[in-house]
């Protein structure tokens, strides 16, 4: 299993943070939704499986900021979200979603 050499981040405030794959998020996100469920969940705005993810990919801490983040100001900025979770769920595969293409977007849905 090759873990991806890019960097994955998302929006938080004025700066981004990083999104770390490691493959004990894999297994425990894989364990509680099977990924490709969860990309489906993510794509499809889904909060809990956004919330688990962020979890999974940076600590605690951060986490918790980028989730009150969400329940402060709402959801308006999810959209911001939804790619590069995505794009950190194919680097826990070791696979860039450039490398599916749009065939492979279709299977998960």
């Amino acid at each position: 299993m090759r873990l991806a050499l890019d960097i994955i981040t998302v929006p938080h405030g004025h700066s981004a943070v990083r999104l770390r794959a490691s493959l004990r998020a894999a297994t425990r996100l894989h364990a509680q939704y099977g990924l490709p469920e969860l990309t489906t969940r993510i794509r499809g705005g889904e909060l809990g499986a956004i919330f688990d993810t962020i979890s999974e990919a940076t600590d605690p801490a951060t986490a918790s900021r980028i989730v009150q983040d969400i329940v402060t100001n709402g959801v308006g900025k999810l959209d911001l979200l939804i790619t590069p979770l995505v794009s950190y769920v194919f680097a826990l595969v070791g696979k860039h979603v450039d490398e599916i293409g749009d065939v492979g977007l279709r299977l998960l849905d």
